[in-house]
């Protein structure tokens, strides 16, 4: 049984043993190394990844993708460490706290300029980085005003330290607001919201229980697996109680299907929202759903972006 989303729930860090790719390559791995746990060679990891990429039909392994790619640089990886290293310790190392900004500095990914929120980029290094001014309401949630400039006061921080050589930081209304001593509320300018692809943003028992609109989980676990890909568009709908808290995946085709709700703490969301797929994750429950017969995890859709 794969850890979950129990941290996931209280915060963003997200293990990648619970994205989807990568539970179910260690899927295959666990199937081989019941039948033996040999040594992590080069000739076992390619024949491994092309099974993986013929028998796999999930989104990730479609064509030359950056995915398959980062499980063979990190197979590598745990070769380089330890030359003799076996299948066990590779799946070992996939199922520790390893954060997708771990994954990016061990593949050695990095960009020269990239447009980001600060919450993404943490364990990541730049030369220059340029922290904009926010016009959005503070405090956002439900926080004292002293609690809600401490948490501020700790994201710039983790902004500061991403920079090698220069950061410069633009002070707006709202940072005036949260580093005032004491801490006085801002109403904002913009009335947006921003998901950061955090569990705790949406109903993740959703796909699993067949409430609501949601009457065939079976079909849509299947769905998740086959069309959902990250970075494909999400748009909010939803009737009665549910309205504007209804998350709908928007294939090539324009065809809506929902695939998450958003929680109750979130809040709604208008039809303006600019949203997309974050990652899509293997989730398990406390008590497995009945239809999902020998399976002990479920998939969520997590989503980020602008909720206007």
């Amino acid at each position: 049984m794969l850890p979950g989303l129990r941290v996931q729930k209280r915060s963003e860090i997200l293990n990648v043993a619970d994205c989807r790719h990568v539970g179910l390559w260690l899927d295959l791995l666990d199937r081989r190394i019941a039948q033996g746990d040999d040594a992590a060679t080069t000739e076992l990891r390619d024949a491994l990844l092309d099974d993986f990429h013929q028998t796999v039909r999930i989104p990730e392994t479609r064509g030359d993708c950056e995915a398959m790619r980062d499980l063979a640089a990190l197979w590598t990886r745990v070769k380089e460490e330890d030359r003799e290293a076996r299948l066990s310790d590779l799946a070992g190392f996939l199922r520790s706290w390893l954060r997708p900004d771990d994954v990016d500095r061990l593949v050695g990914r990095g960009a020269s300029r990239i447009l980001s929120t600060i919450h993404k980029v943490k364990g990541l290094e730049f030369d220059d980085i340029f922290v904009m001014p926010s016009t959005s309401a503070f405090p956002m949630g439900r926080d004292d005003l002293a609690r809600a400039a401490a948490e501020e006061a700790r994201v710039l921080y983790v902004a500061g330290t991403r920079a090698k050589e220069r950061m410069l930081r633009l002070h707006g209304e709202r940072e005036a607001a949260w580093f005032a001593d004491p801490p006085r509320a801002f109403t904002g300018r913009d009335e947006s919201r921003f998901l950061n692809g955090n569990g705790a943003e949406i109903d993740l028992g959703w796909t699993a229980d067949g409430r609501g609109f949601n009457s065939n989980p079976a079909n849509l676990h299947d769905y998740i697996e086959t069309h959902v890909a990250v970075g494909d568009p999400i748009s909010v709908g939803g009737r009665g109680g549910g309205a504007g808290r209804a998350l709908f995946h928007v294939n090539a085709a324009g065809r809506r299907t929902q695939v998450g709700f958003l929680a109750w703490n979130t809040g709604a969301a208008g039809p303006q929202s600019e949203l997309r797929v974050a990652t899509i994750v293997r989730f398990a429950p406390d008590v497995p759903p009945q239809w999902a017969i020998g399976c002990t995890w479920i998939y969520a859709v997590l989503v980020e972006g602008r909720l206007r």
